[in-house]
């Protein structure tokens, strides 16, 4: 071979290498670029530029807890209202009544409340679940499923109190200490005062880990025991058509949530 012909062809051979070489360069480049176009933020001021590593990450990261205030903001608050007792309260297809006096069942009276409240609260816009309509309920260790499914914003669950003394009467509502349970409480106990009037007394809020609340703690939670169904004159305001006691309750929460914006 001549040494001419033998130059050229090393020649070509570089080239068609460094053509190589470039073209992957260049393909790299545009797949880089098309990468991050498609994950940049959709703003006409910077789509298709090229940014220092990190950055649009973080951007997508601001713009995501923007919009997670934003829907937080703007969606309708959701109430989850537990009438205790009924079927599957502590045991599996098990009726449970609750405190019971005379003809009067704790079961009954609760879910009655539960369902006036629920009326009061919706037409304020709220939106409310309620953990049983009828006898049947849900096992109370499944009721913290709710609050995920739904992403409650409160829960309250809805009780009357019991004594073997009948003298004993008044109202308390149970959740935790210096936490928001207690403001929540604390709403609902000063509508419950301008309500009940000379029957308003209130026995406190009560720090007591019972197994409803243990189960809700990442939300606002109470336990409402409105009254003695045991004392005649407490008995005659939770069976009575005057709404008093859902009126109480239903304007707390609202003035709670209210409170909270």
């Amino acid at each position: 071979m001549k040494i001419r012909e033998y130059l050229a062809l090393i020649a070509g051979g570089l080239f068609l290498s460094t053509s190589c070489y470039f073209a992957g360069k260049i393909n790299k480049t545009l797949e880089q670029r098309k990468s991050l176009e498609t994950n940049v933020v959709n703003n006409s001021q910077i789509k298709g530029r090229i940014f220092p590593e990190g950055y649009l990450e973080r951007v997508l990261n601001e713009k995501k807890q923007e919009t997670k205030k934003s829907q937080k903001k703007s969606k309708q608050k959701i109430i989850i209202l537990d009438p205790g007792h009924g079927v599957n309260n502590r045991k599996k297809e098990i009726y449970d009544p609750g405190a019971v006096s005379e003809k009067y069942k704790e079961e009954e009276i609760v879910l009655n409340q539960a369902k006036i409240i629920k009326r009061f609260l919706e037409k304020k816009g709220y939106k409310v679940i309620l953990t049983r309509e009828n006898r049947n309920g849900i096992y109370y260790k499944d009721r913290p499923g709710l609050v995920k499914k739904y992403n409650a914003d409160i829960y309250v669950s809805l009780h009357c109190n019991a004594s073997e003394h009948a003298s004993a009467h008044g109202q308390e509502i149970f959740g935790y200490k210096d936490s928001e349970d207690s403001r929540l409480a604390n709403e609902i106990s000063k509508e419950m005062q301008k309500e009940l009037k000379q029957n308003f007394h209130y026995r406190g809020t009560k720090d007591r880990k019972l197994a409803v609340l243990t189960r809700t703690r990442e939300l606002p939670s109470v336990l409402i025991e409105s009254g003695f169904i045991t004392n005649p004159q407490d008995r005659k305001y939770l069976t009575d058509k005057n709404p008093d006691v859902e009126t109480a309750i239903a304007d707390g929460i609202d003035d709670y949530l209210k409170s909270q914006k």
